[in-house]
């Protein structure tokens, strides 16, 4: 715009001749018999030559938001589908082992929408060991891991519309499209292979403080169990509806840098589970008391938190808790992050 407004002015002045080169600024030419001498004037009468305002364009930046975080979180009981208990009455229930996790996360908001990204490293203790698939199909000494991603991104509904023409005051602030993709796998006796893509629309909420976000969604999953045979190993799930929910409430109500944060999500049964019998409904869910240290020791908020909460996680990947062991993971969490940048 100011390159624009800097070329109408050019211009004008090309038509009017108005404009005076500075460096004649105070000499106007004085005719006297055949020629024009140029007569040097008082300062007072020098013309005045209008100066255009310079004109600078700053660059606005990509990201309106942004923010990076490694975390440590602890689990204290981790389960994990086919490690049976060791005793009859832990069978179905299954082996609890604790768990270390590393993450990464990123999230960020440009003009027309967000990103979320996610990376999750765990490692859990012996009880729930890694191994090797076919034709090995042998347990170690140590426990497994596993490797989850997640990628989440909404396109706003009222800015590609030019106006809020979904907002409804008091209950929706906007309504975006949602997509994204999650991937799983681990180095257990299945060596599970998951990919899942979702999309769909994303409600936010209209809360005082925070956010709460709405999503409905389809999903489709493609599974490998390297410990099946074709043409089990490779299934593909039905395309189902799934819902989630992401939340971050202040407690402004405590007069401390507390918040509520956390996720849930519910996603229909999505057919034949390769191992036998139907895929179940999964659920999973999350919430976390975080504690801002950093707003509370030295006046630098979002800098370091602290957190304690809650894991659920229920027929993880489809599976059965009737009839496969460690189909259900209930866990108490603690853990420490810092942004980065």
């Amino acid at each position: 715009m100011a390159g624009l407004l800097l070329m109408e002015a050019g211009s004008a002045t090309e038509t009017t001749g108005a404009a005076v080169a500075p460096e004649s600024v105070g000499l106007l030419p004085q005719r006297t018999g055949r020629r024009v001498v140029p007569v040097p004037q008082p300062a007072a009468n020098r013309a005045e030559v209008p100066q255009l305002p310079k004109q600078t364009v700053t660059d606005q930046p990509f990201f309106l938001f942004s923010s990076t975080q490694f975390s440590y979180t602890y689990l204290a009981d981790t389960r994990y589908p086919g490690f049976p208990g060791l005793r009859p009455k832990t069978f179905l229930p299954g082996r609890s082992a604790p768990a270390n996790m590393l993450s990464i996360t990123h999230a960020d908001a440009w003009e027309y929408g967000t990103n979320f990204i996610n990376l999750d490293l765990a490692r859990s203790g012996s009880q729930t060991p890694a191994g090797s698939p076919l034709p090995q199909l042998a347990n170690f000494d140590y426990g497994q891991t596993t490797l989850l991603f997640t990628y989440r991104g909404t396109l706003s509904g009222n800015v590609f519309a030019g106006a809020p023409v979904f907002t409804v005051p008091g209950l929706i602030k906007n309504m975006s499209l949602a997509y994204g993709v999650d991937h799983q796998s681990d180095n257990t006796l299945s060596s599970l292979l998951k990919t899942r893509v979702v999309g769909g629309v994303s409600l936010a909420l209209d809360v005082p403080v925070g956010f709460v976000n709405v999503s409905l969604l389809v999903q489709k999953d493609w599974f490998r169990f390297a410990d099946l045979v074709p043409p089990l190993r490779d299934t593909t799930g039905d395309t189902v509806p799934r819902m989630e929910v992401a939340y971050h409430l202040p407690l402004t109500f405590t007069d401390l840098p507390l918040a509520l944060s956390g996720f849930f999500a519910y996603a229909l049964p999505r057919g034949l589970n390769p191992h036998g019998g139907n895929m179940k409904a999964e659920v999973v869910s999350r919430s976390d008391l975080v504690l801002d240290i950093g707003a509370l020791a030295d006046q630098q908020p979002e800098r370091v938190k602290a957190f304690i909460g809650f894991l659920w996680l229920q027929d993880m990947n489809g599976a059965n808790p009737r009839f496969t062991p460690g189909a259900v993971t209930k866990s108490f969490l603690a853990g420490l992050s810092f942004t980065v940048f």
